[in-house]
């Protein structure tokens, strides 16, 4: 599938036919499709010798792992997840929070639990993960019982009282909304969070910029963000391109930007990680 993705890419047939899907109205409905197709376990063989190397921690069926991920290859989702997890921590210690101290972390589109997962090794916390996905909440509930689960919708508000937590982290969720969506889920995570409260999210950053067309590398290099198939919000379909003074002048308004990792400089993290701390009485 993949190979046959970039033979249509090439001949620069994929883009023509996306655009005819979406001018039908049946654009998220044939991605759907695609991903029930990618999702066909080529790897099950292996799938035992993994769960013993995951610390007996199960291994989500192939068809929401490429819901989450993109891709059915467990190998990359456990190894996404261990070094995103550690980033996590490595980042937070760096800038003088100490998780065993918190009292509550939230994941904010957990996912199957991808990097929630690897919470089960912290003591102090107490874990939460949130999704839009009831099924990758079942699964999460089920198979990863240490934490606590909360279904949203694709619209804030969540079922949090104010101030609830000390950080809440979002991974490849930002990259995959409307500009009006990720604006009301930053008020949304500021209203949750204690004052000084942290949020880490991650974006596709300048090191994507090979994959925009001239004319989104127009408004990339000036600062402004882009957005493919906003109608498709919360699907990998969705890509959003976040230029870093977009990210530090107008996504952050009520933050201070405490640390930024770029893309490349850690194993297996593809995209910009930026570390914020909500600004006392500006949210």
């Amino acid at each position: 599938m993949d190979k046959l993705i970039k033979l249509l890419r090439k001949q620069g047939v994929l883009n023509t036919l996306i655009e005819i899907l979406r001018k039908l109205g049946l654009l998220t409905m044939a991605f759907r499709v695609y991903e029930r197709i990618t999702a066909v376990d080529l790897h099950g063989k292996g799938r035992q010798h993994l769960q013993a190397s995951s610390a007996e921690r199960p291994i989500p069926p192939s068809d929401l792992i490429v819901l989450v991920a993109g891709t059915p290859h467990v190998e990359w989702f456990l190894a996404f997840g261990r070094s995103m997890f550690q980033i996590l921590l490595d980042t937070l210690n760096k800038n003088g929070a100490v998780v065993e101290t918190m009292q509550a972390v939230l994941e904010l589109g957990c996912g199957c639990g991808r990097v929630l997962r690897y919470w089960e090794e912290v003591r102090g916390p107490e874990i939460h993960g949130t999704d839009y996905n009831p099924r990758l909440i079942e699964w999460c509930r089920q198979n990863l019982p240490f934490a606590r689960y909360g279904l949203n919708t694709l619209y804030p508000p969540l079922a949090y009282a104010d101030q609830k937590f000390d950080f809440v982290y979002a991974i490849s969720v930002f990259t995959h909304m409307s500009e009006e969506l990720q604006g009301m889920w930053m008020q949304e995570v500021a209203r949750i969070l204690k004052p000084g409260g942290y949020l880490l999210i991650t974006t596709h950053g300048t090191s994507y910029r090979e994959r925009l067309t001239t004319r989104e590398l127009e408004g990339f290099d000036a600062g402004r963000l882009v957005v493919r198939y906003e109608e498709a919000s919360g699907m990998n379909l969705c890509s959003a391109y976040h230029p870093e003074s977009y990210v530090r002048n107008q996504m952050a308004m009520g933050y201070s930007v405490c640390d930024f990792v770029p893309a490349g400089t850690q194993e297996v993290i593809c995209q910009d990680i930026y570390l914020m701390r909500k600004v006392d009485g500006k949210i």
